[in-house]
């Protein structure tokens, strides 16, 4: 018998009535239905025909609703692009849009409040790197390290800081409305850096009349920190191996992933090894 279970994500390739049957047919345990993209319309109607399907296949496929959560992105840029030069400084601001060339303005607003000298400012999923240089009290200049390219709402992450941002964004809270109606059979948490974050989620969960459970999802450097006392109030636990190689160095992936695997396992556990699994593993 087979004791690993498959996860797959649906998306537009893959939501064809066809393709899902033979997902299925192949071997899929769980559709995960990624709340980043799509709207509920679609979300439902993936909903319905899996369950349609499954039941005519004579499989059992839970339903995986994974929540976007706070996701940090720069801004609309001057002429939608920004050359970065290494060792030239930059500002970064709280902001939607660029009001000037080497401001580049970001959507939280508490970053310089959480952030110190010396760490590391990521962009567009690591491809760029920057250092605290100087902070006030609403600017953080930051050295670029090498030469690059910036677009529109590309990704920002701090992995050397730990986030005030809200575990649950009002999006999520609508997606999780949603899902909870549509009795989907796991919800995941995004971001998570504490078991507290864990904690509010089930709060709202059981508030709502449910008690589906929560898989917290581990691609921040500061949750692998607090990885025992996470999956202490977790169901579950999902390896984001694609963040953390972007908020730690890509070798330290391997060692990383084994932590949060035996973390879990010790308290029994479920987990989830994402990302890029048949390019690295």
């Amino acid at each position: 018998p087979r004791h690993c279970k498959i996860v797959g994500t649906l998306g537009p390739a893959s939501s064809e009535e066809k393709v899902i049957r033979e997902l299925i047919e192949a071997g899929l345990d769980i559709v995960r239905l990624n709340f980043s993209h799509g709207s509920h319309d679609t979300h439902l109607k993936n909903i319905e025909m899996v369950r349609r399907i499954s039941r005519e296949v004579g499989r059992q496929v839970a339903i995986l609703q994974d929540l976007q959560g706070p996701k940090i992105r720069c801004g609309k840029l001057i002429d939608n692009v920004q050359t970065i030069q290494a060792g030239k400084s930059y500002q970064l601001v709280f902001g939607t849009e660029q009001k000037a060339k080497d401001i580049i303005p970001v959507d939280f607003r508490e970053f310089v409040h959480d952030i110190k000298v010396g760490q590391r400012v990521l962009m567009d999923d690591g491809l760029l790197v920057f250092e605290v240089s100087n902070l006030t009290d609403d600017v953080a200049t930051i050295v670029a390290k090498e030469n690059g390219t910036l677009k529109n709402r590309k990704g920002v992450n701090f992995p050397d800081a730990r986030l005030s941002l809200p575990s649950m964004t009002e999006k999520d809270s609508r997606d999780l409305l949603f899902g909870i109606a549509h009795h989907v059979d796991y919800v995941a948490l995004s971001f998570v850096q504490r078991a507290e974050d864990v904690r509010q989620l089930k709060n709202m969960i059981k508030a709502l009349g449910s008690d589906v459970p929560v898989i917290a999802k581990i691609e921040k450097l500061s949750a692998v920190e607090e990885i025992e006392a996470i999956a202490a109030v977790a169901d579950g636990l999902t390896v984001a191996r694609g963040d953390l190689g972007v908020e730690g160095d890509v070798e330290r992936v391997p060692t990383l992933q084994r932590r949060i695997i035996d973390a879990a396992a010790a308290l029994g556990r479920p987990v989830i090894v994402a990302t890029q699994m048949l390019e690295s593993m």
